[in-house]
């Protein structure tokens, strides 16, 4: 397991990550957030509100996860299909199909 400052939507990270690795992540901003959000969503993440950042439940968390073989599946799905993408590629294809639709 690593523990990892580094944002979520971190491409290199993701890429250099081996697949048996799990992740704990701390997400102090914003877009870090969301992006741990659609994560836990995906099924490859289990976010803990800051509010409840307590040994306790961090621990739970961890042992949750690591016991828990749908995580890694997920996360290693998850993997691949991020590995695939061209984010600012595809980011830049709904910034025009937004325009054009205000035009």
């Amino acid at each position: 397991m690593r523990i990892s400052p580094f944002a979520t939507e971190d491409r290199e990270l993701c890429k250099q990550r081996q697949p048996r690795e799990l992740l704990v992540e701390i997400a102090l901003q914003p877009e870090q957030q969301m992006n741990l959000d659609h994560m836990e969503e995906y099924g490859a993440a289990l976010r803990i509100p800051c509010k409840k950042w307590r040994s306790a439940a961090i621990r739970n968390a961890v042992c949750l996860i690591l016991h828990n073989d749908s995580y890694k599946e997920n996360a290693q799905a998850l993997m691949k299909k991020i590995i695939g993408m061209d984010g600012g590629k595809e980011a830049a294809a709904i910034i025009w199909e937004k325009i054009n639709d205000l035009l």
